[in-house]
């Protein structure tokens, strides 16, 4: 339960069990030594299941959308919107003819009439990009997302009806939320890693990533206009 509690601690910043004694209190012995492999495997094989559960394509808990049909075409989503770097993705796009979704967080409400007016598609992405958000109560979900809504409507006069989790952490409740809201889930099929500074590097120096990526986005707007 010790090590089980200090993951939850660690990933959602909130404890698992409350009740059980300091494990510095206890008197050493061969009763508690006992218990600290199978604790530890049970720890790992609960993580090894909730990682499993988490995949984009795992639909064990409910209906999500990871790939689309198989025909030649790319759905380009961004997370996190609007950031930094989202006027400059909007240049971008908008240079080589390429349409993009944009799962915006609530709090960050810029860009966002710029983003439909060039024919983007909103998508719903919570209000704070909580990772507790997974493991919180309906209604506290249910206020994130009615939040962001507002906030979109108010800034385009548009309603979204897509909704990316933060990173992509689920549960049953959830994905029960967004079908009574009118929201489909979308996760992905290829992660960008983004987020991963060190791998993000490694990956520009390699094979010329901002080259790439426009080649990329030029090869789009030509099957486009064939």
């Amino acid at each position: 339960m010790y090590y089980f509690n200090d993951f939850t601690l660690l990933l959602f910043r909130r404890p698992v069990f409350f009740s059980f004694p300091d494990f510095r209190t206890l008197t050493p012995g061969p009763v508690h030594g006992s218990w600290m492999l199978p604790t530890a495997m049970t720890c790992f094989f609960l993580f090894l299941a909730g990682w499993f559960l988490e995949l984009p394509f795992n639909k064990m808990m409910g209906s999500v959308l990871a790939r689309g049909p198989k025909v030649q075409a790319v759905a380009l989503t961004f997370d996190d919107s609007p950031g930094e770097s989202t006027a400059k993705v909007l240049d971008i796009l908008r240079e080589h003819g390429a349409k993009a979704t944009f799962f915006v967080i609530g709090k960050n409400a810029a860009l966002l009439q710029r983003i439909v007016n060039e024919g983007h598609e909103i998508g719903n992405h919570s209000y704070r990009h909580r990772i507790q958000l997974a493991i919180d109560a309906p209604r506290i979900f249910r206020k994130e997302i009615d939040t962001t809504e507002a906030i979109i409507r108010n800034a385009t006069g548009c309603t979204s009806t897509l909704y990316r989790p933060p990173h992509g952490w689920r549960n049953p409740w959830m994905l029960r939320e967004c079908r009574l809201l009118g929201f489909r889930t979308i996760l992905w099929s290829i992660d960008s890693h983004e987020w991963n500074v060190i791998l993000l590097v490694n990956m520009c120096i390699a094979w010329d990533y901002d080259h790439q990526v426009k080649k990329f986005l030029r090869n789009c707007s030509d099957r486009a206009s064939q």
